[in-house]
């Protein structure tokens, strides 16, 4: 059963946002983003743990920072066999060499050509780039995070336009391998075995003489703390005699109490978001033919922070891929946002001929049926 709150860690190639999402309403409660490099991801996720006053978390990431790879599976290969086929099929589509933990995999359907005969389940494929993973499970490991799910961006969108509430829905947590699309650090258990030596002296070792043991253990006693008194009445002589006296008077040195300094720790400084992507206005065509094609886009790009959008139809509904038209003014960065939130979603071709300077839009998507 879920519980009322889910907290979630986003995490993109320079940004952690961690967020406290209420279920029943679908609302963030509250939100805190830092700016994170490999070397303070740990302390990010303790400032975190801090915040939220929690250490289980689900982990979203970046389209970025992961991989999603559609596939199918044909119907003679047995569900013994569907893992270790989709491994053999993914290697050629995704560049790292990924080890047995480092992906998973969901049906999501099946398709049937003509009959029964020749049919193949569809299947998606989710692994964190390598270097980054390496990264994520050291931090986790030593913040002591408890992670209930690793899921990437695309995948959560497909239960909500925003993918910090997606993961927060995501129930399919636990459950047979191909219905469930979820990775979880595998918790090493690093015991540090300490060996302690311990050096007995005693001088009961002469005990194996009976007669002799205890007389000589006493003996050495007397010459050692009789050499312990001529030593101190030596060091009080010499004191008292003083033959380096001299009547030079040096001042007494005097201590000045320093003020304790306390050491704070560094902790990472939130990051203010500087683009404001309201200025941008948006046109969303739908070039499908299907109702609310160009809803549905409109909707992503208001969750990303656009506001000046507006839809239309598209000059005709045979558009396959989507395109992406920009003004040549609009920021890198603005479209990079939208490239981000698109992909994995539709097929993207971004239109090397931008919009005229006289265009009344900065950003034209028109809306294609393939996904």
């Amino acid at each position: 059963m879920l519980t009322n709150t889910k907290k979630v860690i986003a995490i993109t190639k320079d940004k952690v946002i961690a967020s406290e999402v209420k279920l029943d309403s679908k609302k963030l409660v509250s939100s805190f983003e830092f700016g994170w490099k490999p070397e303070t991801l740990d302390l990010v996720f303790n400032e975190v743990k801090k915040r939220l006053k929690t250490s289980q978390f689900r982990i979203l990431v970046s389209d970025a920072l992961s991989y999603v790879v559609r596939t199918s599976v044909p119907s003679e290969v047995t569900k013994d066999e569907e893992r270790e086929y989709v491994g053999q099929n993914i290697q050629e589509k995704i560049p790292d060499d990924l080890k047995e933990g480092d992906w998973d995999y969901k049906i999501v359907g099946s398709e049937k050509k003509g009959d029964s005969i020749g049919s193949t389940r569809d299947v998606i494929v989710f692994a964190i780039v390598s270097d980054f993973y390496g990264i994520l499970k050291n931090a986790i490991k030593k913040t002591n995070l408890q992670v209930e799910a690793i899921e990437p961006e695309t995948v959560a969108r497909t239960r909500d336009v925003n993918p910090i509430i997606g993961i927060a829905m995501k129930e399919d947590i636990s459950g047979k391998d191909e219905e469930v699309l979820n990775l979880k650090p595998s918790e090493s258990e690093t015991k540090k075995e300490v060996t302690e030596t311990r050096i007995q002296q005693s001088s009961e070792s002469d005990d194996k003489d009976p007669q002799t043991g205890g007389k000589r253990s006493l003996k050495v006693r007397i010459i050692f703390f009789i050499s312990i008194i001529f030593f101190l009445l030596g060091v009080l002589f010499f004191i008292r005699s003083n033959p380096f006296e001299s009547n030079e008077e040096f001042p007494t040195p005097t201590i000045t109490p320093t003020t304790s300094v306390e050491k704070v720790s560094p902790t990472p400084e939130a990051v203010e978001k500087t683009l404001d992507l309201s200025k941008f206005k948006v046109q969303v065509q739908n070039g499908t033919g299907t109702e609310g094609g160009a809803d549905e886009v409109a909707g992503i790009l208001e969750t990303e922070g656009f506001t000046d959008i507006e839809t239309a139809n598209a000059d005709s509904f045979d558009y396959q891929e989507t395109e992406l038209r920009i003004k040549d003014a609009v920021p890198e960065e603005v479209i990079e946002i939208v490239e981000k939130a698109l992909i994995g979603r539709y097929t993207l071709k971004v239109v090397e001929t931008s919009l005229d300077a006289s265009s009344d839009f900065d950003i034209v998507v028109i809306v294609g049926v393939e996904r």
